[in-house]
């Protein structure tokens, strides 16, 4: 029998029907069985994301900035600044102290222990000791610091934010970086500083006719550097001269790993500032040249008080003596014990050492090494119940007297010598007596001091020469109109120093006249009087300042040095507060 052919077509496609839909279930299949896995829990194999710790090795040259040299030890913060030295060898030091009084005793997070000799200062608090957490508070730590500080606190400015997970971490022990294909072009190699960063930051504030290269070269920068750096920040056009007019702050970076085999470390970065003036910097290049750069934003420069600030921020804190507190800091070595006997001398006039200090009462410090490597105080402020009490240290330019003066030029240190005559002996006193001499009853109107002939008589406080002459019961005698409005006179002696006259400046303490017997007088002695407004005073129960109150030439040249210490205070204040 013939086939139809329209029966063989038909057989054809159902074939091809089949094997379509029997390919299209085996696709489902496979699909589903890919579906399954993806949300089974299982992960893709991806390529490994690894986050390196930002330290010295991995910072670009812009980013390697040193934390400033500021110690913060509980309720202290301690900060160091420079000048350059009188003679323009080398610089000054100085070490600028803020400490909270309500807090200084009893805490112990500030006990450390100080150890201040010359221009070296070394100081050991018990949280900066290195503790080894467990990895537990690492991770809580991490996770509270990743809520709340932006990419750039926590990873640096120069890396990028991260993505929300990291499937590796590098162990220390793995290289930096890993083998690109072909040869490296432009890029710099900068080898891998040693623990922490090698780099420290000196800030140095200008006097009236320093310069910028001498102070660089004081600083150990060669001339050339110098010259190349001073050129780009100190053009004529800003300042208007070569010299500074005083108050400028020069903030050098100088890495001291840099080169080992250099005696002299060349400065990465040096910025020059003055207020009302736009900052400049100048930083190393890589080809080893000093270009101009954007200098970066002071925090300080925001708020140049904010280090201030934070001594005074815990309004809750116990009070406790104004002594007490003062000695504890010398007890927990944070300020030199000789500097706080020195406080006490300068503000006992002025405060109650008993009085119980607020949670505002702060006290502050600027001092340097002197010549024999020894702290010396060169300034003292406390502030106690809003009232500030400030001491500058001052060297009179007229008789080189040294002395502590309040703001105004008023000495503060010195009381009235009671004893003018260092062997003398005291012999008839202040009041009723019968005279040695006339035989009579009479009122003794000052105090004898018994001393061998030509001993040295030293004046008792500072001031004029009044009057010179000679009488018949005082004898030849010498009168000194003192600072603070009272006078003092030594009579029955026996001569005076040469250059000794009316109108003579003389300071507290310098000698005066020699002991004699001229006069009505039984044998070589002083006889010390006191006036006070006119009227006769013991000049033995009498406590008086006897310090010098400055005026003319001299009130003009304390004013420029105390203007001095204020710019360091301030420049100091900015230093501790750039490292907020």
């Amino acid at each position: 029998m013939a086939s139809d052919p329209h029966l063989a077509r038909r057989a054809v496609d159902t074939k091809w029907l089949t094997a379509l839909l029997s390919l299209a279930t085996v696709a489902i299949l496979m699909l589903g069985a890919v579906g399954v896995s993806l949300h089974s829990g299982l992960s893709v194999a991806m390529a490994p994301v690894f986050r390196h710790a930002t330290t010295a090795s991995n910072l670009q040259r812009a980013d390697r900035l040193p934390p400033v040299k500021v110690s913060r030890e509980g309720d202290v913060i301690r900060s160091r600044i420079e000048q350059l030295a009188d003679d323009g060898h080398g610089t000054t030091p100085f070490t600028h102290v803020m400490v909270r009084l309500a807090r200084a005793s009893g805490d112990p997070r500030a006990r450390e222990t100080s150890v201040n000799k010359g221009t070296a200062e070394a100081t050991i608090s018990a949280a900066a000791v290195p503790v080894a957490p467990d990895r537990a508070s690492i991770a809580v730590a991490a996770s509270a610091a990743g809520e709340t500080l932006p990419p750039e606190i926590r990873f640096g400015t120069s890396q990028l934010a991260p993505s929300a997970q990291a499937s590796a971490f590098v162990s220390e022990a793995a290289p930096d970086s890993f083998a690109l294909p072909g040869e490296p072009i432009n890029l710099t190699v900068i080898a891998k500083a040693a623990g922490a960063i090698g780099t420290e930051r000196r800030i140095i504030v200008a006097r009236s006719g320093d310069t910028l290269d001498g102070m660089l070269t004081a600083l150990g920068v060669t001339v050339q550097d110098a010259g190349a750096i001073t050129k780009l920040l100190k053009p004529h056009s800003w300042f208007g001269r070569a010299a500074f007019a005083g108050g400028e702050v020069v903030t050098v970076l100088q890495d001291r790993a840099q080169d080992p085999a250099q005696d002299r470390a060349r400065p990465q970065q040096v910025s020059l500032a003055r207020e009302g003036k736009p900052e400049r910097a100048a930083a190393l290049s890589d080809n080893g040249t000093y270009v101009a750069v954007a200098p970066q934003p002071d925090a300080a420069a925001v708020a140049p008080n904010a280090a201030k600030d934070d001594v005074a921020l815990d309004r809750s804190a116990p009070g406790v003596k104004l002594r007490e507190s003062l000695d504890r800091l010398a007890q927990d070595n944070r300020v030199p014990p000789s500097l706080v006997d020195d406080i006490v001398r300068l503000c006992g006039r002025d405060v109650d050492l008993e009085a119980m200090t607020s949670a505002l009462d702060t006290a502050e410090l600027l001092y340097s090494p002197n010549a024999e490597g020894e702290p010396e105080l060169a300034f003292a402020a406390l502030t106690l119940d809003g009232h500030h009490h400030r001491y500058y240290r001052f060297t009179a330019p007229d008789d080189g007297g040294i002395d502590y003066y309040d703001a105004d030029g008023h000495s503060v240190t010195a009381s009235l010598i009671h004893k003018p005559v260092a062997n003398g002996r005291l012999g008839d006193g202040f009041g009723w007596r019968v005279h040695p001499i006339l035989q009579d009853r009479r009122f003794h109107e000052g105090v004898d001091y018994a001393a061998p002939f030509g001993s040295p008589i030293a004046a008792a406080g500072a001031g004029v020469v009044e009057k010179i002459d000679q009488e018949a019961g005082y004898g030849k005698y010498v009168r000194i109109r003192h600072d603070f409005g009272y006078e003092t006179t030594y009579a029955h002696i026996s001569g005076m120093p040469r250059g000794l006259k009316v109108g003579t400046r003389i300071r507290r303490g310098q000698t005066i006249g020699y002991v004699g017997s001229t006069g009505l007088s039984t044998g070589p002695h002083l006889y010390y009087e006191l006036r006070v407004n006119g009227h006769y005073a013991d000049p033995l129960l009498t406590h008086l300042p006897a310090g010098r109150v400055l005026d003319g030439d001299a009130l003009t040249a304390f004013q420029q040095a105390r203007t001095g210490t204020d710019l360091l205070l301030q420049a100091s204040a900015r230093s501790a507060g750039s490292s907020r």
